[in-house]
């Protein structure tokens, strides 16, 4: 019998991640995602390996004198080196980060709550669609729901008297702020610890040694931007903080410094967008029942959380959860910021809380039937789904655009017609103003050893995308369209 509790488990973790893996690299040639951003990181990349110099941050946020850590850079110049430079490379690094956020999803769920509420929790996660589309990018978000994971683990087992895993937390805060700046928002659960403790005159039992080796591990980590910081008057560190100073008091009503990202945000486009993210994330099928099963989800782990003894001396598996679900998710909402970047932040926490409440409702007798079908509504649909709307790509619903197939095919016409010359690229239309917008084919044509010239005398080339097809116009001729497939 104690083997069966043994192997069981993994058999069925194995399972999930055998259907997982099926889910993600699904058409993943055709129906990858391109995006102008990833090709910035592709083409950095590539300058990285032939030029040799090694770039210290990345891809500009929204804020222009802030820029993303450089790590995703890192990762893709390593698998473009082993593969030739293929263009696909990236969506599989990043379906192998996908792949161990799922084990580690089962081991940290294991660890908070026992093996039955992880596997629950797994189950929803690993057939979530918004969850495989962002393992099937290649970009520098991909990776961050494992290194969150990573992070919740080591902040579990400190929170719970483990000391020894605190220089840990540093560490991964420190990488997972080099893959997305937004991440600095799990800073709070770190700062609301030593606050807790100082007001209520509870000791944490800090040695110099773990204080020394949480700095030591933090500054490893942020080594790359603090280098660039010194010479670039410390935006990325010093004048961040300051601004996320700013930003706090904004939400108690501080004036705002004018064209500040956020403040000009219609409130009804946001509450839309997010509750898009949600349906997506949640159940892809109907987005009302998305919404009510997270309500439902977050006040049972509230009401559990204030069950638990006030004045017990570790924090309760109910409050960690709670506290590094609701400081990050109340961050995105007074941010007010709809980017998709942002998410992958609180997929672990959302399907941790998930898989509690499905738990704690399939151990009821009077709410056991209704809650199985839910659940099983929830792993079988989304996957259905979710190959039904081709992955998001297209225009239609706030879709992901043109596919990889497309941009391929435009690439072809482009090489056929360029008779070895150097072509230039101009962009037209929607997004056409941001630096980025041509990245992705530029990237593309170098590999298909199209040379991409910014000289008077190159053949033009002018771009646009439309929805789900690409206009092409050479030069004042025809125009050509690839139309999605």
């Amino acid at each position: 019998m104690k083997k069966y509790k043994v192997f069981f488990p993994i058999f069925v973790l194995t399972i999930i991640l055998c259907f997982s893996l099926i889910l993600m690299t699904f058409k993943i040639e055709k129906l990858m995602i391109f995006i102008g951003d990833f090709g910035w990181f592709y083409l950095a990349a590539r300058d990285m390996l032939l030029i040799g110099v090694v770039p210290l941050v990345s891809i500009p946020s929204s804020h222009p004198w802030l820029h993303q850590g450089p790590y995703w850079t890192y990762l893709l110049a390593l698998g473009l080196y082993f593969f030739d430079y293929h263009p696909l490379i990236g969506a599989y690094i990043s379906i192998f980060f996908g792949i161990l956020s799922i084990c580690g999803l089962y081991f940290l769920g294991k660890e908070m709550f026992g093996t039955k509420m992880s596997l629950i929790s797994t189950m929803l996660y690993a057939t979530s669609p918004l969850v495989i589309v962002h393992a099937r990018m290649p970009y520098h978000t991909s990776p961050i729901p494992f290194f969150v994971i990573c992070y919740m683990y080591c902040f579990y087992k400190w929170v719970n008297g483990q000391t020894t895993y605190l220089p840990f937390v540093f560490l991964f805060l420190g990488i997972l702020y080099n893959f997305e700046l937004a991440a600095v928002i799990l800073f709070a659960p770190v700062i609301g610890v030593f606050l807790h403790s100082f007001a209520f005159k509870r000791k944490i039992e800090l040695s110099k040694k773990t204080v020394l080796i949480s700095v030591i591990l933090f500054l490893v980590s942020m080594f790359p931007i603090i280098i660039y910081d010194l010479s670039h008057g410390f935006p990325q560190t010093f004048k961040f903080i300051a601004w996320m100073g700013y930003r706090v008091l904004r939400i108690f009503g501080f004036p705002s410094i004018h064209g500040e990202s956020g403040d000009d945000i219609n409130n009804s486009f946001f509450v839309s967008y997010s509750l898009t993210l949600l349906q997506r994330l949640i159940f892809l099928a109907h987005g009302w029942i998305a919404i009510v099963v997270l309500i439902v989800s977050s006040l049972v782990l509230m009401f559990d959380s204030l069950k638990k003894n006030k004045y017990e001396k570790y924090l309760s598996s109910q409050k960690t959860l709670l506290i590094l679900f609701s400081i990050p998710f109340l961050g995105y909402v007074f941010n007010r910021t709809p980017s998709e970047a942002y998410i992958p932040l609180f997929f672990p926490s959302i399907f941790l809380l998930l898989g509690y409440t499905f738990t704690k409702f399939l151990n009821s007798k009077s709410l056991r039937y209704v809650t199985g079908v839910v659940f099983i509504s929830l792993i079988v649909s989304n996957p259905l789904h979710l190959l039904r709307q081709n992955y998001f790509m297209g225009s239609r619903d706030g879709g992901y655009g043109v596919t990889f197939t497309q941009r391929m095919g435009v690439v072809q016409i482009i090489e056929d017609i360029s008779l070895n010359k150097e072509v230039q690229l101009i962009g037209k239309g929607k997004g056409s103003e941001f630096e980025s917008y041509l990245m992705g084919y530029e990237y593309l044509l170098w590999w298909q050893g199209v040379r991409v010239s910014k000289e008077k005398n190159a053949q033009k080339i002018i771009l646009e995308e439309k929805g789900s097809q690409i206009l092409l116009e050479i030069e004042g001729k025809a125009s050509k369209s690839a139309m999605l497939q």
